[in-house]
């Protein structure tokens, strides 16, 4: 696979991880943006049959809708462990933005010992080694699943101590609503 087409918008943090992914792995992509609303994306729905991104399409036109078949299309030598590792990085993203605010990622950052300046959130494309929001995924990940195949790549704290791990639960676990 040498050459891929990806449409997306660069504001999508999907997107952005799919562009993560390809750029990771070497593999050279035609990016297209598509439009911002949905209700205007009539060509990406006539192409792949939906107006959600990102969308895939490989060198022999076979389409890929959404980070989790990208992902697996891009990389069929995973194994299902760390799959579910990059599923569940992902979903620390997903509890992140559905459940911290500025004093809870305040919070966080001082009992993972972050240094002094740290960021949240990235302001460019680059991989979020260096981010509050790349720890936070990180760490979750590696909670829900231990030895996934990958090295920890947080540069902003070390794994998680037993003690720190149990002191996060309330951000990892968020309470239900309802």
């Amino acid at each position: 696979m040498t050459l891929v087409t990806l449409y997306q918008a660069e504001w999508c943090p999907f997107s952005s991880a799919v562009r993560e992914l390809l750029t990771e792995l070497g593999i050279d992509a035609v990016i297209r943006q598509v439009e911002p609303y949905p209700e205007q994306r009539d060509a990406l729905r006539e192409l792949a049959g939906t107006d959600q991104i990102p969308v895939l399409q490989a060198e022999d036109g076979r389409l890929f809708r959404g980070t989790h078949e990208i992902f697996v299309y891009v990389r069929p030598t995973q194994t299902i462990r760390q799959i579910a590792f990059v599923t569940a990085f992902e979903l620390g993203h997903a509890i992140d933005c559905g459940t911290m605010n500025d004093a809870r990622r305040a919070e966080w950052a001082a009992i993972r010992g972050f240094p002094a300046g740290w960021t949240w959130f990235p302001g460019c494309l680059c991989t979020e080694d260096n981010f509050g929001s790349g720890d936070i995924s990180m760490v979750f990940a590696n909670w829900l699943v231990p030895n996934g195949g990958y090295r920890w790549r947080s540069t902003l704290a070390a794994p998680p101590s037993g003690d720190q791990l149990n002191r996060l639960m309330p951000y990892l676990r968020p309470a239900q609503v309802g």
